[in-house]
């Protein structure tokens, strides 16, 4: 059979199953294109989970490693939301420590606030807000009160985190219990009130006898009774010395350490501090000298700052060598402050001992010191002062090259002073 062109049936049937299997070949390859790409995009996706797999693991493990840690160690570690409101993680020593369970914190995150003391609440608050709002950590101590009434101290540390924008992600830290330390720090600061009350009613009276004595007020009295007295009367003298400087450290910790600020004049405290220890000097074989190129006034408690001097000049005097000079020089400083130096040419101070030498009943050589006079307060009462000035205090000094200590007061009327 033929049509018209001229064609036949089985050339057309031909032709369209070639154009028909072209298409199908087409089809085929393409489909092939596909199945490889969907391979390949398969295959890179497992190597990306088989990555994000792996780099957890040792996350996971850290994880593990961390949540072992705190739950054998006695301090609580905790971490919030960025509102510090709602726990991400607490450590199992909270409820040993605040005697409630870590769920029911989960449960219900107001119990955290709930459970600080109703007189501390709001001082806990404050510092919260406040570490929203700055990059460094800062402290607090708080009272807690337990389930059972128990009411315990609790120190604590918190931190901000943030992410690699630098937006803050949340609040961590630590705390811990503090009370039986807190008890101790109680019962000492009611042993030294006591003490140091109940002892210098006494002492005065005994002081005051023993200066009698010494006038001649009962007679005459032979060279070796008057030598003894005289012992009396600087021993005296020293335990009232000591029994004062335990008040004023007191007076310091427990907040209770008031200025009086007024402007004053450099060479006036110079003249009254050299004034003050010239018998000392004197007795000493020391030569006191000073250098005041001040041209401003500074702005403090006169009295307190005069008792810093006498202090630095008392150990200078103390330390130095007979026929010995000590200097002390008074400079304006470019930061608005003064500073006032004590400059002796005793044996130095070793640096691996400068750390102690502000501290509480700290001294260099016991034995030296002893021999010397002193009761290791006098340093440390200095720094609580000018610190109160929110001025500095230093030293700078090298073994057997002698010490200059000095400190620096703002020639301003500081804020919040």
């Amino acid at each position: 059979m033929r049509i018209q062109d001229g064609l036949d049936i089985p050339l057309i049937a031909l032709i369209v199953c070639c154009f028909l299997l072209a298409i199908a070949l087409g089809l085929a390859w393409r489909l092939v294109v596909l199945l490889r790409k969907a391979k390949s995009e398969l295959s890179e996706k497992e190597t990306r989970i088989r990555s994000l797999v792996e780099a957890q693991e040792p996350s996971k493990q850290n994880d593990q490693r961390f949540r072992l840690m705190t739950s054998n160690i006695n301090e609580i570690f905790w971490i919030t939301d960025a509102r510090g409101a709602v726990p991400v993680f607490v450590s199992p020593a909270y409820e040993q420590i605040y005697g409630r369970t870590v769920q029911s914190l989960f449960d219900d995150p107001k119990q955290f606030f709930e459970a600080a003391h109703p007189d501390d609440r709001e001082k806990l608050a404050n510092v919260i807000r406040l570490q929203r709002t700055v990059e460094h950590s800062c402290e607090i101590e708080f009272r807690i009160c337990r389930p059972s009434g128990e009411v315990r101290w609790i120190w604590a540390r918190l931190s901000p985190m943030f992410d690699e924008k630098g937006k803050l992600t949340g609040l961590c830290g630590i705390s811990s219990d503090v009370t039986e330390k807190k008890q101790a720090q109680i019962r000492v600061s009611e042993f030294y009130s006591i003490v140091s009350h109940e002892l210098r009613t006494p002492l005065t009276s005994i002081r005051g006898s023993l200066k009698l004595l010494e006038g001649g007020r009962t007679g005459d009295l032979s060279s070796k009774t008057m030598q003894l007295i005289k012992i009396g009367v600087v021993e005296s003298d020293r335990l009232m010395r000591l029994i004062n400087d335990i008040l004023d450290i007191k007076k310091v910790e427990g907040g209770q350490f008031e200025l009086e600020k007024t402007q004053i004049d450099p060479e006036r405290l110079v003249h009254q501090a050299l004034q003050s220890m010239s018998s000392a000097a004197a007795e000493a074989g020391i030569d006191l000298r000073s250098s005041v190129k001040a041209e401003r006034q500074l702005y403090g408690d006169f009295e307190r700052l005069l008792q810093v001097l006498t202090n630095l000049l008392s150990n200078a005097i103390k330390f130095s060598s007979k026929g010995c000079e000590v200097n002390l020089i008074v400079e304006d400083q470019e930061n608005k402050t003064i500073r006032f130096s004590v400059k002796d040419d005793g044996p130095g101070i070793p640096a691996d001992k400068m750390h102690k030498l502000f501290n509480m009943f700290q001294q260099l050589d016991s034995s030296d010191s002893r021999m010397k006079g002193g009761t290791g307060l006098g340093l440390a009462i200095s720094k609580s002062i000018v610190e109160l000035h929110h001025g500095q205090i230093g030293v700078d000094s090298k073994e057997g090259e002698g010490s200059t200590f000095w400190f620096e007061i703002s020639t301003e009327n500081s804020v919040g002073s």
